[in-house]
C-alpha cells in the first residue's frame, strides 16, 4: 500500500486531471475496505470522464458493498445508459432491484439478459427468486431447475436453488419432489460444510510450519 500510495502521488503530480489516477485510487481503497474514500475517488473520476464505460458500474459496486442500494441502483442504470450491452450491469441492476423489492423490474432485466447470454452465471437462479416473489410458482420452478442443471458443482446458487425448489414443490402440493429437492440441498450443504472444515484444518496445519520457516 505504501508503494502504491507513492506511485499514485507521483501520477497525480504528473497529471492531476487524469481520471485514471482517481479510478486507480478508488480501486486501491476498495481493496483496503475504505469504501467511502473509494466512492469519493470514483466520483471524481466520473466528473472528469462522465461517459467512460465501466466507471458508473464501478461506483455502483462500491455503493453495493456499503449496502447503499438506492445509489447502487442509480449507478447501474447510468451505466446502461452509456453501454446498453453491459451484461454485468444488467445482472447487477436486476439483483439490486430484487433486493429492493422490485421483482417485476428484475424479471424484465433477467429475461433480456438470458436472451442475450443463456448461460450467464446465476441468472436463472435470480430469475427464479424474482418469479417466486411474484407468486409465479410454475415459472420459478422452471428457472430453479435450469439453475440446478447449469450451476457449478458446490456453488451457493445451486444449493439454494434446491432449497427454493423444495419450498415451491411443497406449495404446489408435490411432496415427493419437495422431499427429493430438500435431500439434494442437505447433501450439497453437508459437502460444502465438510470442504470448509477441511480448508480450515489445512490452514491450521500450515500455520505452525509457516511460523517455523519464518524463525
Amino acid at each position: 500500500m505504501l508503494v502504491s500510495k507513492d506511485s499514485y502521488e507521483r501520477m497525480y503530480r504528473a497529471d492531476p486531471q487524469s481520471w485514471r489516477v482517481h479510478q486507480a485510487l478508488a480501486q486501491s481503497f476498495v481493496e483496503a475496505d475504505r469504501f467511502a474514500d473509494a466512492a469519493t475517488e470514483c466520483q471524481i473520476a466520473l466528473n472528469l470522464r462522465p461517459t467512460e464505460p465501466g466507471l458508473h458500474e464501478e461506483l455502483g459496486d462500491i455503493y453495493w458493498k456499503q449496502n447503499q442500494l438506492d445509489k447502487a441502483e442509480s449507478s447501474f442504470q447510468d451505466e446502461l445508459k452509456i453501454d446498453s450491452e453491459s451484461l454485468s450491469s444488467m445482472y447487477k441492476l436486476a439483483v439490486v432491484s430484487l433486493e429492493r423489492s422490485k421483482p417485476e423490474t428484475a424479471v424484465s432485466l433477467l429475461d433480456t439478459l438470458l436472451r442475450r447470454a443463456p448461460r450467464y452465471p446465476d441468472a436463472q437462479y435470480q430469475l427464479g427468486r424474482a418469479e417466486a416473489q411474484l407468486g409465479q410458482v410454475s415459472a420459478a420452478i422452471t428457472s430453479f431447475k435450469a439453475a440446478v442443471d447449469e450451476g457449478q458443482a458446490g456453488s451457493e446458487a445451486k444449493r439454494q436453488s434446491y432449497y427454493q425448489l423444495a419450498q415451491l414443490y411443497r406449495r404446489a402440493q408435490r411432496p415427493e419432489e419437495s422431499q427429493a429437492a430438500l435431500e439434494s440441498f442437505m447433501r450439497l450443504k453437508q459437502e460444502a460444510d465438510a470442504a470448509q472444515a477441511q480448508k480450515l484444518e489445512d490452514k491450521m496445519k500450515r500455520s505452525p510450519e509457516a511460523l517455523q520457516t519464518a524463525r
